[in-house]
């Protein structure tokens, strides 16, 4: 009886195992297939993660290549170059002290200018100029500026405009500071420019030779202040040059002594001031020899010259259908100056107006008295209207 009974537990277990291994197999055949389409699905997020991480990689590459250009483009030299420009184009009619009255149409002016940053210390610049009536196409800057980056200090070397004399004016004539003291020499300069302040200090060969020497002897010092305070400005210059013979001066020596074999050179100086208020501004400038020239040299009556020169000048600014436009008075003067043909007095008046980008349209009235009977000059007046248009590029 016993054994029956194990045997028939024995059976019922065994069957019972059977059908739980059955299932078992189903289920991990069924586990089997979900980690299979799992495994399928993450294969296939991967392999877009893939995608997008090599159209990234892609587009990384191109961006990288494109700025590689751009900085190879960059680095060309032409991409160092700037150009400017400026022709002006004029018409005038001079009634003279004496004689006929006369008109004329000019190219007045034409500045080619070339500045190149050959690199972060150096600088180039170059300007050729013409004037119809005065100058042949000449070479008027060829300077190198050496300078470090943000430093306050710089060194120009070559041929420029020294700093004797701003000459700044609103009209078209050159003032008569500007007459006799622009001084156009191959000159090595040092120079700063720190917190509004500026000066310079320069050496040069002058056309003017001491007994016939050629060698340097001339030199200069300059001493600038600007500045800004919500709608005032103002500027200011002070400057000494060792000979004021070799600016406008020395075509008058040359022709009176036939060279420029100085007894001596005479020295000049310059004061100037621009105040600027709102729409208004104010300029002055004086620029004078302060000894006299040999009579040979530059004459006035019967003994040398001492020249002074001056200039007041005042202006508006306002706007006329949107342009911008100025109205400018003047009066200039000289004294001892009849030998450069300047006159000893001037007054002027002009308007200027901003007709398109970077074209001006001028107007003058310039109304010259000449020296009196007495110190060799004629007594008499003289005008000139001049209207201009000047386009910079």
């Amino acid at each position: 009886m016993q054994k029956k009974i194990l045997t028939i537990l024995i059976g019922a277990t065994f069957t019972h195992t059977t059908a739980w291994a059955d299932d078992n197999v189903e289920q991990r055949l069924q586990y089997l297939e979900q980690r299979l389409q799992q495994l399928e699905q993450t294969v296939q997020q991967q392999a877009q993660t893939i995608q997008v991480k090599e159209q990234e990689i892609k587009a990384l590459q191109q961006t990288t290549t494109a700025a590689t250009t751009a900085t190879q483009t960059t680095d060309k030299w032409s991409d160092k170059i700037e150009i400017s420009g400026i022709v002006e184009v004029a018409a005038q009619h001079n009634k003279p002290y004496s004689g006929e009255s006369s008109n004329d149409i000019s190219v007045a002016t034409v500045e080619l200018g070339l500045t190149a940053q050959v690199n972060p210390w150096i600088k180039g610049e170059i300007v050729l100029l013409y004037e119809e009536d005065d100058t042949p196409l000449d070479v008027d800057v060829a300077t190198l500026r050496i300078a470090p980056p943000d430093a306050p200090w710089y060194i120009l070397a070559g041929r420029s405009v020294v700093p004797f004399g701003t000459f700044a004016s609103n009209m078209i004539s050159d003032s008569l500071p500007l007459e006799i003291g622009e001084t156009s020499e191959t000159a090595l300069q040092l120079g700063f420019e720190q917190a509004g302040f500026s000066g310079a200090a320069y050496l040069f060969n002058g056309d003017n030779k001491k007994a016939g020497v050629n060698k340097i002897d001339n030199w200069g010092v300059h001493l600038g202040y600007a500045m800004e305070r919500n709608e005032l400005s103002l500027t200011t210059n002070l400057g000494f040059i060792n000979d004021i013979g070799e600016g406008g001066l020395q075509d008058t020596i040359a022709a009176t002594l036939g060279n420029n074999d100085v007894t001596d050179h005479v020295a000049g100086w310059f004061a100037s001031g621009l105040l600027k208020y709102s729409n208004f501004s104010l300029i002055g400038e004086y620029l004078g020899a302060t000894d006299n020239f040999q009579v040979t040299e530059v004459a006035w009556k019967d003994q040398g010259a001492e020249p002074h020169t001056w200039q007041l000048e005042a202006a508006y600014d306002f706007a006329i259908a949107q342009h911008d436009s100025t109205l400018a008075i003047g009066y200039q003067g000289s004294d001892e100056a009849l030998a450069h043909g300047l006159p000893q007095n001037r007054w002027l008046l002009s308007w200027s107006i901003g007709a398109w980008d970077n074209t001006q349209l001028s107007f003058e009235w310039a109304h010259d008295e000449d020296y009196g009977v007495e110190g060799g000059g004629t007594g008499q007046s003289a005008d000139a209207l001049t209207a201009q248009i000047a386009v910079e590029f």
